[in-house]
């Protein structure tokens, strides 16, 4: 057996176990306890749907354990933020003073396409991170060890790049 780390992006609703076995259409076992507080958890990257009306798998956590191993989109650490970009998502630290400011991987150019010309040699461009700065300007994006450590991380839900 190996041991992981799970890093994925949900929708979750506040509902007892016995909240969840009755919306699933399920009748509670004997030996669990209805009251027991939880989420009604939705992946939402990955995991076909097994329940009408969702579009990812849908399962049960107790709150307990939801609260340990989830977090809200505007409080992520760098390594969701990271993983965040790899889902071709931008985000942004709510830390940082300009308004209007995120970033996003920028992904390689096409096989065949021109990439970067250097003394009339081409060079093939590789995945980068790109900032849309508060002066409405795209440049390259290095990670200061404040941003690396901080967890004010979130996802821009109005991706207008797009």
């Amino acid at each position: 057996m190996n041991s992981l780390v799970s890093i994925s992006s949900v929708m979750a609703w506040e509902m007892t176990r016995s909240e969840y076995n009755i919306y699933r259409g399920w009748k509670l076992p004997s030996n669990e306890v209805g009251k027991d507080a939880g989420y009604l958890v939705e992946q939402q990257d990955g995991g076909d749907s097994n329940v009408e009306g969702h579009s990812g798998h849908v399962t049960w956590l107790p709150k307990g354990v939801f609260l340990r191993t989830h977090r809200m989109h505007s409080t992520l650490g760098f390594a969701e933020a990271l993983y965040m970009l790899e889902l071709g998502h931008t985000v942004a630290r709510s830390g940082w003073n300009g308004a209007g400011m995120w970033i996003m991987l920028v992904e390689p150019l096409e096989s065949g396409q021109s990439g970067a010309v250097i003394n009339d040699e081409v060079y093939e461009v590789s995945p980068w991170i790109g900032m849309k700065t508060a002066d409405d300007k795209f440049v390259p994006w290095l990670a200061s060890q404040t941003d690396m450590l901080a967890k004010d991380w979130q996802v821009v839900m109005d991706d207008t790049y797009a």
